[in-house]
C-alpha cells in the first residue's frame, strides 16, 4: 500500500473516528452537567448553557476522537499490514482499537501522576472509557467493512434506467416491447 493511500486511510479513520466521539462526548457533558443541577437560565456563548456545553464537548471530543483514530489507523496499517478484510481478526481488531483509543489518555494520566502526584482515579477511569470507546469504534468499522463487502455494486445500467434490474428475465421484455 503507498504511502499517500496509507495516509488517506489514517485521516478517513480519524474523521470516522471524531464524529460519534465528539456527538458522545457533547451529549454527555450537556446532559450530565444539566442532571447535576447546574442552572438553565445561564448562557454560554450567547447560547443556553446544555447546547453550549454540547458544542464545547463536541469540539474537545472530536478532537479526542480523531487522536485516537489516527493513532489507531496508523498502529493498525503497521502491526496488520499483509492481513485482508477477510483475514483480520474481530479479537486483534478489539484489542488495536482498545490501544488507540486509550493510548493518549493512558499517556495523559501517566503524565499528571508523575509530575503532580494526583491519584489515578478519574484519569484512570477516563483512559478506560476511553479504550473501551476505541474498541467499539473498531469493531464497528470492521462490521461496515464487511458489511459494505458483501454488497457488490450494480452493474453498468442500461440508458433510461434508473434502478438496476433484479434479474435479466426483467430487462428483456422492456427491450422487446420498445422495438
Amino acid at each position: 500500500m503507498g504511502m499517500l493511500r496509507r495516509l488517506r486511510a489514517i485521516a478517513l479513520t480519524a474523521v470516522m473516528w471524531s464524529v460519534p466521539w465528539g456527538i458522545l462526548g457533547g451529549l454527555v457533558l450537556a446532559v450530565g452537567l444539566r442532571l447535576r443541577g447546574f442552572e438553565t437560565g445561564t448562557t454560554i456563548f450567547g447560547l443556553p448553557l446544555s447546547l453550549g456545553l454540547f458544542g464545547i464537548g463536541l469540539k474537545i471530543f472530536g478532537i479526542l476522537g480523531a487522536a485516537a483514530g489516527a493513532i489507531f489507523g496508523t498502529t493498525m496499517s503497521l502491526g496488520e499490514r499483509r492481513k485482508t478484510l477477510a483475514t483480520l481478526s474481530t479479537r486483534r481488531m478489539l484489542l488495536w482499537g482498545a490501544f488507540g483509543g486509550g493510548a493518549l489518555p493512558a499517556i495523559g494520566t501517566t503524565l499528571a501522576v508523575v509530575n503532580s502526584g494526583v491519584s489515578i482515579g478519574g484519569f484512570g477511569l477516563f483512559a478506560a472509557i476511553s479504550a473501551a470507546l476505541g474498541a467499539g469504534s473498531a469493531w464497528s468499522m470492521l462490521w461496515l467493512a464487511r458489511r459494505a463487502k458483501d454488497h457488490t455494486p450494480p452493474a453498468e445500467l442500461p440508458a433510461g434506467e434508473v434502478f438496476p434490474p433484479r434479474q435479466r428475465e426483467e430487462r428483456e421484455p422492456v427491450y422487446r416491447s420498445t422495438l
